[in-house]
């Protein structure tokens, strides 16, 4: 459970931290990854523009099935490149509910020397159901637009519209 928006919601969790724990390698590291999958349905991770065998990366019924409840799954890969990327859940929206974090690979020969990395990870949140976002946008692309906010009506719908400039009609 977070409390990140001003109420209480239910997370996915990586060793207990949203974002997941920062993994830092070296180029030419050969890794292993084991995912144990404590949630109540099947998960996998992608490993976000890494260039790594077909069959480990982590895309849901595409390159592999998801990791039942309970179960585990070890990726093994070599670490080819260099540079910073991130892993995400690849099933359902396990990603938007928290499931992500940093990936850092230092290159074979450092350029430049320092002390500490400092990791800012970026993303956003929402105390609505995943499912219920993706179902809102279905319903109406601009479900959430602010310029022209969901009417409690038909009519003030209606109303709202007429008084409307063109640019926030097409809104």
């Amino acid at each position: 459970t977070v409390h990140f928006a001003g109420k209480s919601v239910k997370a996915i969790s990586v060793n207990h931290q949203i974002p997941g724990p920062t993994l830092h390698f070296n180029q030419g590291d050969q890794v292993l990854i084991n995912v144990y999958n404590h949630l109540d349905k099947g998960t996998t991770v992608h490993w976000h523009g890494l260039i790594i065998p077909w069959n480990m990366d982590g895309v849901s019924m595409v390159s592999q099935k998801p990791i039942p409840p309970g179960g585990v799954f070890h990726y093994r890969f070599t670490l080819r490149q260099s540079g910073t990327y991130w892993y995400h859940a690849h099933t359902g929206l396990q990603e938007q509910q928290g499931l992500y974090g940093a990936l850092i690979i230092d290159p074979l020969h450092q350029r430049f020397r320092y002390n500490k990395d400092f990791v800012i990870v970026l993303s956003d949140w929402s105390n609505t159901n995943p499912e219920q976002i993706f179902a809102n946008l279905k319903k109406d692309g601009d479900f959430y637009s602010p310029e022209f906010p969901t009417q409690p009506s038909l009519l003030h719908y209606i109303h709202d519209y007429r008084k409307a400039s063109p640019t926030e009609r097409k809104h």
